[in-house]
């Protein structure tokens, strides 16, 4: 049984191509080809069908959910993506064809030899400020005199990340003169350890189908805390955020709840310790509900 059965053009229409993209497109538009949203819609269908009736284990979904997502149900619908080179002539405006190693781990590709993304850099919006606050490393890079973050030198950043009720993974990265986070992402024995602890926590989503109806409240906990070490653990090389967001909305339609756009979760994820980063993933996902 497929979650979404109507054609691009139709879910243009009613606007529920948003639940695929980071921001809505009546409000930033032409960011974002067809064809990517395209695979998105299989990645996610594929995903609801595994999540009603697994048929095959955690990693063998997510390798399928990646390859769909990649290259689409055809296996060559491949996507461009605009800004992706953006140090070529038109920056921003550029569309561009990636490699996205489709359905291979990051684990996988290392094993191998083969060359790919080691590093996400991400930048945080003065508007931001207060949702880091809280995080012990902001009072390092933040200077208070001119109200911005800023140092002199790298700066290591650490945050909590929740494993379980008791455990936590210790999340570093590293914060740069040019006021972006290096985040280099688990690998051997840290990803495997993670791989492991995800598992448990999608047989944990998988076992509240049994619950009945179930709590709005109940749900998000568990899903703030799958998306956040997910994000953390980043098993492949590109495009995991739209695979584990694809996921989130599955499921959360899978209890008779609604989906929504991922804004900038994906960022406060790999920023933020799981007791900051909880909140604002379920306010995120109530203000659609």
């Amino acid at each position: 049984m497929n979650l979404y059965t109507k054609s691009i053009k139709e879910l243009k229409k009613t606007n529920k191509v948003r639940f695929f993209l980071r921001f809505d497109p009546l409000v930033i538009p032409n960011e974002y080809d067809d064809n990517y949203i395209a695979n998105q819609i299989d990645a996610c269908n594929y995903f609801f069908c595994w999540f009603s009736n697994p048929n095959c284990s955690f990693m063998d979904m997510l390798r399928q959910q990646h390859r769909l997502a990649a290259l689409g149900k055809t296996g060559n619908n491949t996507y461009l993506i605009k800004g992706y080179f953006r140090t070529r002539e038109g920056g921003c405006d550029n569309w561009d064809l990636r490699d996205n190693l489709a359905g291979m781990t990051r684990y996988e590709l290392r094993k191998k030899g083969i060359d790919h993304a080691h590093l996400d850099l991400l930048r945080i919006r003065p508007n931001e400020y207060d949702i880091y606050r809280d995080e012990d490393y902001f009072k390092k890079i933040y200077q208070p005199t001119t109200g911005k973050i800023g140092v002199d030198r790298a700066t290591v950043c650490t945050a909590s990340i929740a494993v379980d009720d008791r455990r936590v993974y210790s999340h570093s990265f590293m914060f740069r003169k040019n006021r972006y986070f290096y985040i280099k992402h688990p690998e051997g024995s840290d990803f495997e350890y993670l791989q492991a602890e995800l598992e448990k926590k999608m047989s944990m989503l998988l076992s509240l189908k049994n619950a009945g109806k179930i709590d709005l409240d109940k749900l998000l906990f568990h899903l703030s805390s799958y998306y956040q070490l997910f994000l953390v653990w980043m098993p492949f090389a590109h495009i995991n955020n739209s695979i584990v967001w694809g996921q989130m909305n599955a499921i959360l339609q899978y209890f008779g709840y609604g989906a929504c756009s991922h804004g900038r979760l994906d960022t406060y994820a790999m920023l933020l310790s799981s007791k900051n980063f909880r909140h604002l993933f379920e306010l995120h996902v109530k203000d659609n509900n």
